[in-house]
């Protein structure tokens, strides 16, 4: 995935946990966006508060290979693959 790609799905993910009524983020010193994502991504999936990976891939076709390389090195919870 390219500097860009990581980038933009990055703030594709934000942007979503920041929609949703679950998250709540008060402040977290030190932390990057990168780390509030995978950290708050797949539980909010599992949850249902926010798009799962495979409905992101087919919203967003151009980043799927991306999104799923994104997580590659995280456990996806039940059910955030489909």
């Amino acid at each position: 995935m390219s500097a860009k790609e990581h980038d933009r799905v990055v703030g594709l993910l934000a942007g979503h946990l920041l929609a949703s009524p679950w998250f709540h983020c008060p402040g977290v010193d030190g932390a990057s966006a990168e780390d509030v994502v995978t950290a708050a991504y797949p539980a909010a999936s599992a949850a249902g508060l926010v798009p799962r990976l495979a409905e992101l891939a087919a919203r967003y076709p151009e980043l799927a290979a991306a999104i799923g390389s994104f997580f590659r090195n995280e456990p996806a919870p039940a059910g955030m693959a489909g």
